[in-house]
């Protein structure tokens, strides 16, 4: 079977086996570009979108016989990434309380809003080792870099001011005390959301399935539900317009990936345009 490759103004003629996967295509694209094998990435055309193939993937199933070599420049495990952006704002929250450790007053106010936020990302933490699986096994290294900016500098400013809004706190209103079991709830269900999603998979397997089952028959991704749910009602108990934009642009981000997701389960899956992005209306 004649297969051709293109890379930038090149052109290169293969001739494959019948049978042969998607990974001979990468050892030619190594071959003939010189590019490390981690940053390579073939596509091919489908329906006017380009689409990548897998390393495990039958070149004759994908139905096309040219694909082109893209270099997505250095990258980094998702993993790895995902460690990197939670472990800085579950160790930079005790650093700023070591540097201000003079001047804290370990009112429940400011005591709850710490554990809150230092359980949250333990539990990110955990679900990274132990339950998150993943599709792709890298992502570009500057997209990583800019998520890690985003999560490093928001824990400073989140915790800095719920420090300092400690200082005039005299106790906890009633909606504040309300909001600790609601967002209790909301990281409990986002983390069996986040389980039922890694129980789909068999082990070792990257494709994709449709989720079914508690409220992913009604919403694409309750995941980002819960998750935006537990951030509001910590920005309730907090009282700090800081946290609450972090919401709003940790909310906004998570609409447009369900948004996405929710279009990549309707191709495969027709059924899928009944569920909500993050809601059960499908218009949300």
């Amino acid at each position: 079977m004649k297969i051709q490759l293109r890379y930038q103004f090149n052109t290169f003629d293969v001739d494959v086996p019948e049978e042969a996967l998607g990974a001979l295509l990468f050892d030619k694209a190594v071959k003939e570009t010189n590019i490390i094998r981690k940053q390579v990435r073939i596509v091919y055309n489908k329906n006017g979108e380009n689409v990548p193939i897998a390393e495990n993937t039958k070149i004759k199933d994908v139905g096309a016989t040219t694909f082109i070599i893209k270099d997505m420049g250095p990258q980094i495990g998702w993993r790895t990434s995902f460690l990197l952006e939670y472990c800085g704002p579950f160790v930079i929250c005790p650093l700023l309380l070591l540097i201000l450790r003079n001047k804290l007053v370990w009112n429940s106010y400011f005591t709850i809003g710490i554990i809150m936020w230092e359980l949250h990302y333990a539990k990110r933490i955990y679900e990274s080792i132990w339950v998150h699986t993943f599709s792709h096994a890298t992502m570009p290294l500057a997209d990583s870099m800019r998520n890690v900016v985003y999560y490093w500098t928001f824990t400073i400013l989140v915790n800095y001011n719920l420090y300092d809004k400690s200082l005039s706190v005299k106790g906890l209103h009633l909606y504040q005390i309300l909001a600790i079991p609601c967002w209790f709830v909301c990281e409990c269900l986002n983390l069996y959301c986040h389980i039922g999603l890694a129980n789909l998979r068999p082990k070792g397997s990257k494709e994709h399935y449709l989720p079914k089952g508690f409220l992913f028959d009604q919403i694409a991704c309750p995941n980002y539900t819960f998750e935006i749910s537990g951030w509001i009602f910590f920005s309730i108990y907090s009282g700090l317009l800081i946290s609450f934009f972090f919401t709003i642009c940790g909310g906004t981000t998570m609409f447009i990936w369900a948004e996405k997701k929710r279009n990549n389960l309707i191709k495969k899956w027709p059924e899928a345009k009944n569920r909500g992005r993050i809601s059960p209306f499908t218009f949300f």
